[in-house]
């Protein structure tokens, strides 16, 4: 951005031996999405990667239903082809190793179905007994290349999930403006978003009136939303949004988008 702060996360990225015995791992067995494969040997990549005649093969992979930002994956595996390289000692004490951790729902399920599928683990899934995820439970993990992976099942959230159903109108001359603004939406209102407990959020437009739609998870809604309102990234995207937007008369007081009434719920399941 102009003012030199961070846009977002592009990508995190390793280096494999073999990049199809890698793609088979992370999307048969941990269920990434691949989103694009290509190979690399040309003058601007010998550039980027500070190697002559470099020739990589690349796969890039996103996490199904992540909410997206300006880019389109969220894992990029490299195999050099040329020149070739050799593993390190695969320590994850040794400076400069990494790990890439990952969210699951049923973390004794998961480490059931990688342990049956010869996936090398350090320990069973341990459970975080102190700490901001105090309540949930970690363990780490070995790709074929040795690179360590974490499965993270996060702590329950106290609180049932809340729906929010919201209304402002948007102003006739803004709607096109509006549509390319949340075509692509900035990363870290998204992040922000995220770490505010909401889920499931969309908007829509009918006839002049802007409807959205969340699922609160936390555990605060009012601490949440009050952090949300102080991040910087969302103070200048509303400070874009809200003059195309135009409150309702009847909002209560200190709402922007009105609050809906819900009249009906069916949740999908049969009543007995």
């Amino acid at each position: 951005m102009a003012d030199g702060t961070l846009a977002g996360v592009w990508h995190f990225s390793f280096t494999v031996a073999d990049i199809d015995r890698s793609v088979a791992f992370y999307r048969d067995l941990l269920g990434f999405e691949v989103v694009h494969r290509q190979e690399q040997a040309n003058e601007y990549t010998s550039r980027l990667v500070g190697y002559p005649d470099a020739h990589l093969k690349v796969a890039q992979f996103r996490v199904p239903g992540q909410p997206r930002g300006r880019s389109s994956h969220d894992l990029e595996l490299v195999e050099y082809v040329h020149p070739t390289g050799r593993r390190g000692e695969p320590e994850i004490r040794n400076p400069g190793e990494g790990h890439l951790a990952v969210v699951v729902d049923d973390i004794d399920a998961w480490h059931r179905r990688l342990v049956d599928a010869d996936v090398r683990f350090v320990s069973p899934p341990n459970r975080i007994s102190s700490g901001v995820n105090a309540g949930g439970a970690t363990c780490y993990f070995r790709d074929p290349d040795d690179i360590v992976l974490e499965l993270v099942q996060p702590p329950p959230a106290t609180g049932a999930p809340r729906v929010h159903a919201q209304v402002i109108r948007l102003r006739p001359e803004a709607a096109a403006e509006y549509r390319r603004l949340h075509a692509e939406v900035w990363p870290a209102v998204l992040e922000q978003i995220a770490r505010s407990g909401i889920r499931d959020y969309s908007i829509h437009l009918h006839d002049g009136l802007l409807f959205a739609r969340f699922t609160y998870v936390g555990d605060d809604f009012e601490a949440d939303m009050a952090e949300m309102a102080a991040d910087p990234s969302t103070q200048r995207w509303w400070e874009l949004c809200k003059p195309m937007q135009q409150p309702l008369a009847s909002r209560a007081e200190g709402e922007w988008w009105a609050e809906m009434e819900p009249v009906f719920h069916f949740d999908g399941q049969e009543r007995t």
